[in-house]
């Protein structure tokens, strides 16, 4: 976990602590443009052009309304420090002059106003820049390269979101404590991403980092999300397990990731560092929006535990590691690579006996439809060709397709659909069938979508609940008659 340090501008003199921390060796590759994170609560990217330096995306607070920006050379010398107004556009441009061609750190701080309080926005040596009397690059950091590489080759199939919201013993997301808190934290909010970024705040707001547990002062057996929620502090550890809980309760499929970060235990890379074996940190990254993202709700949180008793209490006063991207993490964390080999077994695990369903189906009030539909622990599944044929010729095209490279199903809606024959060709054959999760993703009008499917007899079967949730329309259940109720009257319309 790193410090955090405020910047004091009494009367005319600023007083600067300096963060801290050597941060990594930077690789030679630059560019002028920065990407540092995806979402509207940090600073999203740094850009030059010529003699300017443009910081995009501050957020509108009323602690962060002034700029400090500071280059600061090798030898710790400040060569040069502006201070800008935040625009009405959340921007904010800097002109560097008069500073020798060279390498530099990068440090910005913001405050409510010039004579105030400054908190570190992008300190130590996380941004880098080689400046020349044309303007200047930025210096990508070591482990870049390494983490984007890591992120890139896990899985987003069905099968391993559906393993990733499982819960083990350290992730107890269907704890009812945790269960019930989840439900409070996103009730009301509609996107998954708005709710793992509130999971991400409540956690950085109520949990206290326990600098007892830390410097060996106490030590618990018990660091799960359900003792950590319990205790309401602990390390890394227990931020993360509790993390992934809550995520996994709300239904957001989420991972607790180890790896090695700087800040209290060491301020530079270890020598003969191997990011395979090295770890002295744990953060999360959860799926939202067909994505992996990347959380650090510890590293995000200025809470302190000491002594027994709470020493800070700033909660969430940041989002920095919120959905930062891959590359800007590696500044100060690298993501030890992992084996998904699990994913698989878990599917043998979840593999399940799929009973063809022989009661009858009534569409807007008529019998006919004859479409495949099995049962599975007592929800009816259909097949998704099925459903695009039964929805086309009511009326409301839904295009199926599929794209190889990537094991991906396409639903695009207004779209005819094309029919490949054996659509709607009467119930199952077989009585019996092994029901997997399957291996591919779907996309609906180019989004990526996480239902529960199996996958049977080489097709793949969605739950048909959650086909008339996503497409509008309802389905019941009459028992006495054993008949399936799909009233597509309602529908929106295709145009």
């Amino acid at each position: 976990m790193k410090k955090i340090l405020t910047r004091t501008l009494p009367a005319l003199l600023l007083a600067a602590a300096i963060m801290a921390s050597c941060l990594p060796a930077l690789a030679a590759t630059g560019t002028t443009r920065f990407v540092l994170n995806n979402s509207d609560k940090a600073i999203t990217a740094l850009e030059i052009s010529g003699q300017s330096l443009t910081v995009e995306n501050l957020p509108d607070r009323a602690d962060r309304q002034v700029l400090w920006l500071r280059l600061v050379s090798s030898n710790g010398t400040r060569v040069f420090e502006q201070f800008v107004s935040r625009s009405r556009s959340g921007s904010a441009a800097f002109q560097i002059n008069n500073i020798s061609p060279g390498t530099y750190s990068l440090e910005i701080y913001g405050g409510p106003q010039r004579y105030d309080t400054f908190w570190p926005m992008i300190s130590g040596e996380d941004v880098r820049l080689e400046w020349t009397s044309r303007g200047g690059t930025f210096l990508m950091p070591q482990w870049a390269s390494h983490n984007l590489a890591v992120m890139a080759g896990k899985r987003a199939d069905l099968a391993a979101l559906a393993y990733y919201l499982e819960p083990t013993a350290n992730i107890q997301s269907k704890d009812p404590a945790i269960a019930t808190l989840a439900g409070q934290i996103v009730a009301g909010l509609m996107g998954n991403y708005e709710k793992a970024l509130a999971i991400h705040d409540w956690v950085s707001n109520n949990i206290y980092y326990d600098y007892d547990d830390y410097y060996g002062r106490v030590s618990y057996d018990d660091v799960s999300a359900a003792a950590t929620l319990n205790r309401k502090h602990g390390v890394c550890a227990g931020y993360s397990n509790l993390t992934a809980a809550l995520l996994r309760a709300a239904g957001i499929p989420a991972k607790r990731i180890s790896g090695f970060s700087l800040g209290l235990s060491t301020s530079s890379w270890p020598r003969n560092f191997d990011p395979k074996v090295t770890t002295n940190h744990a953060w999360n990254e959860a799926y939202v929006d067909g994505r992996w993202i990347i959380m650090d709700t510890t590293w995000d949180s200025n809470n302190a535990w000491e002594h027994g008793k709470i020493t800070k209490s700033e909660g969430a006063y940041r989002h920095t590691y919120f959905d930062i991207t891959p590359a800007f993490f590696a500044a100060d964390h690298v993501i030890q690579d992992y084996s998904e080999a699990a994913i698989d077994r878990f599917i043998e695990e979840r593999a399940r006996t799929a009973t063809a369903y022989t009661g009858r189906i009534r569409v807007n009030r008529v019998f006919g439809l004859d479409a495949t539909l099995y049962s599975i622990e007592g929800a009816n599944y259909i097949k998704l060709r099925d459903a695009a044929a039964m929805l086309s010729g009511m009326g409301y095209p839904v295009e199926l397709g599929w794209i190889e490279e990537s094991s991906t199903v396409t639903l695009t809606r207004g779209k005819a659909y094309s029919f490949v024959g054996g659509e709607l060709a009467g119930r199952a054959a077989i009585a019996t069938a092994k029901a997997t999760l399957p291996i591919v993703q779907v996309e609906l009008d180019g989004e990526k979508l996480f239902l529960p499917a199996y996958a049977i007899n080489g097709a793949t079967y969605f739950r048909l609940r959650d086909i008339g949730d996503l497409f509008g329309f309802g389905v019941g259940y009459e028992s006495e008659t054993r008949t399936i109720l799909i009233d597509l009257f309602d529908l929106p319309s295709a145009d």
